[in-house]
C-alpha cells in the first residue's frame, strides 16, 4: 500500500506527463503553420534546390587568403624557399576552385530567386575568382611596409634590435 506522500508524487508525475503531452500535441499544428508560411514571401528561409554560399567554405577561403597574403605566418605547413612556390601554387589553385564555386552559387541563387534567364553563372564564377586572385600581388604591396629599417640600440652594454617602419 502506497503512503500518502508516494501517492501524491505519483499523481504529480502523472499530471506533469499529461501537461507535457497536451503541450507537445499542439506542436503538430504549429509546425504545419510554420512550414505553410515558408511558401509565403514573409518567410526568410532558404528552401530551394540551389545552395547558398557555404559559411564554412567562406571561412576556409579567408584562411587561404591569409596564407597567400602572409606566407609563413598563418600556414599549417612549414614553409621554406624550396617549397614556397609549390605551397603558394597549391593554395591559389584550391582557393580559385573554392571561390569560383561559392560565387557561382551566389549568382545561381539570385537567378532562381528572381526567375532570371541563364547568365552563365559558372563562367562568371571563374572570371570573378580569377579577377580577385589577380589582385593579390597589389594587396601584398599595400599590406607590406614600404621601408623596414633594423636599428641597434645599445643600452648598458646590451643590444636590442628594433623594427621600425618609415
Amino acid at each position: 500500500m502506497k503512503t500518502e506522500n508516494e501517492a501524491g508524487k505519483a499523481k504529480t508525475c502523472r499530471e506533469e506527463t499529461e501537461h507535457y503531452s497536451k503541450y507537445r500535441s499542439r506542436l503538430i499544428d504549429l509546425v504545419n503553420r510554420i512550414v505553410d508560411g515558408c511558401d509565403d514571401t514573409r518567410c526568410y528561409s532558404h528552401i530551394d534546390y540551389e545552395q547558398l554560399p557555404s559559411r564554412s567554405a567562406v571561412i576556409e577561403m579567408i584562411h587561404k587568403f591569409r596564407e597567400i597574403l602572409f606566407p609563413g605566418y598563418f600556414n599549417r605547413a612549414r614553409l621554406d624557399p624550396a617549397n614556397l612556390s609549390y605551397h603558394i601554387g597549391q593554395t591559389v589553385a584550391e582557393l580559385f576552385d573554392m571561390l569560383a564555386e561559392q560565387i557561382s552559387r551566389s549568382i545561381r541563387h539570385e537567378c532562381f530567386k528572381y526567375d532570371l534567364d541563364c547568365t552563365d553563372c559558372r563562367e562568371r564564377g571563374y572570371r570573378h575568382a580569377l579577377s580577385l586572385l589577380e589582385s593579390v600581388p597589389e594587396m601584398q604591396s599595400t599590406l607590406a611596409p614600404s621601408d623596414i629599417q633594423i636599428r641597434t640600440h645599445d643600452t648598458s652594454k646590451s643590444s636590442a634590435r628594433f623594427l621600425s617602419t618609415t
